[in-house]
């Protein structure tokens, strides 16, 4: 048991934005703590190689000969050059038939097979249609969700298809909770009389990785989301206190390479009744326009990305378009500003080791992880649980009705490329968490705290920076 002593530090460490790790609370100091608060940028996590690097880094600066350093004045060429590139979806505004979302499911389907064939029980997985007659034989498949019921024992009863015909499958509790409609997953298990008596569920998931991606220099992202322009709610002291302190001659700040904007950029109109009397600015091209002036205060030497979320001015259906050039014509055009589609998969740094970000806005977080009481708590514990569950189901909104589905020829919010960087927005709560070496961003909102997220009872965390340095894939927190 924590003393109180040991708690308030730990309070104190909680207010400067950063989580602590249980095994160094016992281990902590007041020096520790009065050190950290002095850092112009904060740890996302206070953990056991923190602290030691924190203690000798101290111990370095208490016994080197002090010299005072000249001003640095940031240049317009960054000392580290940057690259990025983009693998985005774009398609024209069509009218969308029952044939279109056929598609979708059979792409879905097709390419999740592919992948959970990788997994050595389901090599040998077979259709619906080729499934033992006799009961109680060994069998594998490979089949989607479309219906599921719980028994009056606590299991689960799925109604599986593939494109060879349907079959029920028995769950046990544990899993058959978890399992979400129309996902596709592998069933290994016992026939029986037009059933399959389920041993094991296998998900898509992410294999082990070997050597995360890092780059040769030492560079760094920023990521942020939901700036809301034309917000009455807006904290635009912080949105000030972003620019300047990236305009700064902070050396992380002068380490910035490339800054994630993950959707929200502005408040929009008519999103929902009674809008307009929280807006500052009623006109959506006045809104994109202070969007605008804040892009062009960022150095320009700094690459930056942004995707459009569900205030934004492009459809709701996912996937989304990119912000038109109409709303963005001053800035679309800029050789350092990318606006891409939501989801997209961005590679930066290329010239040097690539790291590759799948970057979304995060809509689907709420309707996705309702169904799922344990993983509704552990997600409103911790946002980036609800991130490693959609990695698991390699896909970002797995059931019809957690978004608004655009139906294209592909299935474009499939996690086939496995990322090394997963930023998501929507929650207005700035998050870190790492699942088999793939890094996972939530981030802050520069958004206070609205009448509607006050009526969901949601927890905001707004006016942080999340950064990450590409070097040694280490997570940090800039408090503004």
């Amino acid at each position: 048991m924590q003393s109180a002593t040991q708690q308030k530090l730990v309070e104190t460490l909680i207010d400067e934005g950063c989580l602590v790790d249980r095994n160094v609370i016992k281990e902590l100091q007041h020096s520790d703590v009065k050190t950290i608060q002095q850092l112009s940028v904060k740890p996302m996590v206070v953990d056991t190689e923190f602290l030691s690097q924190l203690r000798q880094q101290s111990h370095n600066h208490d016994t080197a000969e002090q010299k005072q350093q000249p001003v640095r004045v940031r240049e317009t060429d960054h000392s580290v050059a940057t690259s990025v590139e983009i693998q985005e979806y774009r398609s024209k505004e069509e009218k969308k038939s029952a044939d279109d979302f056929a598609q979708y499911f059979q792409d879905r389907y097709e390419r999740m097979k592919h992948i959970l064939r990788q997994r050595q029980d389901l090599k040998e997985a077979v259709s619906l249609t080729h499934m033992p007659d006799n009961q109680k034989e060994d069998v594998a498949i490979i089949a989607m969700v479309s219906e599921k019921t719980k028994t009056r024992s606590g299991k689960y009863m799925l109604q599986m298809e593939d494109p060879t015909g349907m079959t029920k499958a028995l769950v046990d509790e544990e899993n058959g909770e978890k399992i979400a409609l129309d996902e596709v997953i592998g069933i290994v298990g016992q026939t029986g009389n037009d059933i399959v008596f389920a041993n094991e569920i296998l998900w898509p998931d992410i294999p082990f990785q070997g050597e995360k991606a890092t780059t040769t220099d030492d560079v760094y992202a920023a990521f942020f989301a939901d700036t809301h322009f034309g917000s009455i709610y807006q904290l635009t002291k912080k949105v000030r206190k972003c620019v300047e302190w990236l305009q700064s001659n902070d050396p992380i700040a002068q380490r910035i390479g490339y800054l994630f904007v993950s959707g929200d950029v502005v408040d929009g109109v008519g999103k929902y009744p009674g809008q307009e009397q929280t807006l500052s600015l009623t006109d959506i091209y006045q809104q994109y326009s202070a969007f605008e002036e804040f892009i062009n205060a960022v150095p320009e030497n700094i690459q930056i990305i942004v995707a459009p979320g569900d205030h934004d001015a492009v459809r709701m259906g996912e996937p989304q378009p990119p912000i038109p050039k109409e709303f963005v014509p001053d800035t679309h055009n800029l050789t350092n500003v990318h606006y891409t589609s939501n989801p997209a998969q961005v590679k930066i740094h290329v010239h040097d080791n690539p790291v590759r970000v799948l970057q979304y806005h995060g809509y689907s977080y709420h309707r996705h992880i309702d169904p799922i009481p344990s993983l509704r708590k552990k997600a409103q514990e911790k946002h980036t649980e609800a991130m490693k569950d959609l990695l698991v189901r390699r896909h970002l909104a797995p059931t019809y009705g957690t978004i608004q589905m655009y139906p294209e020829q592909q299935d474009h919010l499939l996690i086939e490329q496995i990322p090394d960087i997963f930023a998501m927005g929507h929650l207005h709560a700035a998050d870190y968490g790492v699942y088999k070496g793939i890094s996972m961003v939530c981030s802050s909102t520069f958004q206070g705290e609205t009448p509607f997220i006050e009526r969901m009872g949601n927890v905001i965390d707004p006016g942080k920076l999340v950064l990450l340095n590409l070097r040694t894939r280490t997570p940090a927190t800039k408090l503004l």
